[in-house]
């Protein structure tokens, strides 16, 4: 028996793999776990063994999603302070190709080569292990024919509302975002007009909201404070 033959002996044995695994409460997936055990056993009894032996990074790239949170902190004099903080996550892509050897234990001679793609997101380091182990498992699905109930034509196009948000590009192999460029720390003179044009505190907190990346400037801060000073109900 060669070793094609061999491949259509698992293929026929090993036809579906349910899914098994649930994505952020979004979606069921078949794991790696569920993949390679079933492989694993129909390769056992047919004398093949499947072996990654290539992995190359082929595309790494990464984006960051700044969350601001505006707060205000009543104060004993009755003045309220509006404080900003920014909170940046980093996550990271990674992108890989894997070559997977399937090779005939009774003649070790006669092998094939899968090639397959990955593709992992992390916030940490784990994004090249991720997409790895995607490859690994999609290399085996392919090449013995194993249905898993997935059609990728059944999703509808991505459409400007839920396209993924610009990536920042770095090269392969690296880890370290392009820093992006830095704006000016000095608000700029229209922000003290629209400070001194406010009428109420609601239309203030809105002008803050609105130059709330020049936090750092400190005459800008006390010529918000002043205002808000000005607008605050005095006790009686």
């Amino acid at each position: 028996m060669n070793l094609f033959e061999k491949i259509q002996l698992v293929s026929n044995e090993v036809r579906t793999v349910e899914k098994d695994m649930n994505v952020a409460n979004q979606y069921k997936a078949v794991s790696d776990l569920a993949v390679t055990l079933a492989v694993k056993d129909a390769e056992l009894k047919h004398k093949l063994i499947s072996i990654p032996v290539k992995v190359e990074l082929i595309h790494s790239e990464a984006y960051r999603n700044i969350d601001t949170i505006v707060y205000e902190m009543h104060k004993a004099d009755g003045t309220i302070q509006t404080n900003t903080t920014n909170t940046v996550k980093t996550t990271y892509i990674d992108t890989v190709k894997m070559t997977v050897k399937i090779i005939d234990l009774e003649k070790p001679t006669d092998f094939i080569e899968i090639e397959s793609f990955g593709r992992g997101l992390d916030t940490g380091d784990k994004g090249f292990g991720k997409a790895s182990t995607y490859a690994r498992k999609y290399a085996l699905l392919n090449a013995y024919k194993i249905a898993t109930g997935e059609d990728p034509d059944k999703d509808p196009s991505p459409t400007e509302k839920n396209i993924a948000p610009a990536t920042t590009q770095i090269a392969p192999k690296q880890k370290t975002v392009t820093p992006a460029p830095q704006q000016s720390q000095t608000a700029p003179q229209e922000s003290y007009t629209e400070i001194s044009a406010c009428k109420t505190l609601d239309e203030l907190l809105k002008v803050s909201l609105k130059y709330k990346f020049f936090a750092t400037d400190l005459k800008f801060v006390e010529a918000g404070n002043k205002k808000k000073t000005e607008l605050t109900p005095k006790k009686q």
